[in-house]
């Protein structure tokens, strides 16, 4: 999917031909049921994805031009930007991929996010232009992943934590 978004970005054609692909790309990303943004150098949203507000709890025009990270968790803001900072200096066609929370304007609840960014290159210079990031919400699969660890770290019948739980405290003590 990010080659289809990088070549429709990045390729300088005729104006039409721009047009064209443009309008491609909208139609992918409005029918996506995953956020995408396109964020520029100075990491502020240049497009955003009607499905954005459902993640967010925001209208997607109120996050054009905002800051990127406004609502990222303010313990994953380094995380992230570290993720981001490393995608643009590598030259590898490699998504960066980053777990991370956000705070939803609208309820103040977290959502969990995989985040999959990759960068657009100018076609000629191979400088960086923006970045076109991905984004589920993963609340789901990590609370179901945090209940199964719970699970395997106590005894069904007592409730006790059991050997397994047991082994991994002596190797963090």
């Amino acid at each position: 999917m990010f080659n289809i978004f990088q070549r429709l970005l990045r390729v300088r054609r005729p104006e039409r031909a721009v047009n064209s692909e443009l309008s491609n790309f909208r139609i992918l990303a409005e029918g996506s049921p995953d956020a995408i943004l396109r964020i520029g150098m100075d990491m502020r949203p240049r497009y955003v994805s009607p499905a954005c507000a459902r993640l967010f709890g925001v209208a997607p025009e109120e996050l054009i031009g905002g800051s990127a990270d406004q609502f990222i968790v303010s313990e994953d803001v380094p995380k992230v930007a570290s993720a981001v900072a490393q995608r643009f200096a590598e030259k590898s066609g490699e998504p960066t991929r980053v777990v991370f929370r956000i705070r939803k304007k609208d309820t103040q609840s977290i959502v969990w996010i995989e985040g999959s960014g990759q960068v657009v290159r100018d076609a000629v210079t191979g400088e960086p232009e923006e970045i076109v990031v991905v984004a589920r919400d993963i609340t789901e699969h990590v609370n179901l992943e945090t209940r199964l660890l719970g699970i395997a770290m106590t005894d069904g019948l007592t409730g006790v934590a059991n050997r397994r739980a047991f082994d991994d405290a002596i190797k963090s003590e």
